[in-house]
């Protein structure tokens, strides 16, 4: 009952995909407030903003990489990206970075930079065509 009560007044952010089979598949993606809500077989996943470190896409999976766990989703990066506040930026074709949480960059070749974040020990990439878009920002304008 919840559930059906919920679902009546999602926000227009639901993507409406298709699966392998050709058949609709309602995804959810979208942002309330403070915290990313996604649905995915029939749970909901209510995810703080603050929490999500980076957001990483792998073959065809959507990985989003939080505090305490990893959650995977098969939506298009660029569909999230969309959705996000303006901490969460493009760092690499693969990589959308929370600026907030980010700790430090570290050269790893010509064209990457690795980057690394408070109390965690994976890193995200940021390549040389998203550097600049990570400090024009205004949240590190201060």
């Amino acid at each position: 009952m919840t559930t059906i009560i919920f679902v009546s007044v999602l926000p227009p952010k639901v993507l409406h995909l298709q699966n392998e089979r050709g058949r609709g598949v309602v995804l959810g993606v979208f942002v309330l407030s403070s915290e990313i809500v996604i649905m995915k077989r029939g749970q909901f996943f209510f995810i703080p903003l603050e929490d999500i470190y980076y957001i990483e896409r792998l073959n065809q999976n959507t990985n989003i990489n939080c505090k305490n766990n990893i959650i995977s989703v098969r939506i298009p990066l660029k569909k999230i990206e969309e959705m996000l506040p303006n901490n969460f930026v493009r760092s690499h074709r693969s990589f959308i970075i929370n600026k907030t949480l980010l700790r430090e960059l570290i050269k790893q070749d010509e064209n990457n930079y690795e980057a690394y974040f408070s109390n965690m020990d994976k890193t995200a990439l940021v390549s040389k065509m998203y550097f600049d878009k990570i400090f024009s920002e205004e949240i590190f304008s201060n």
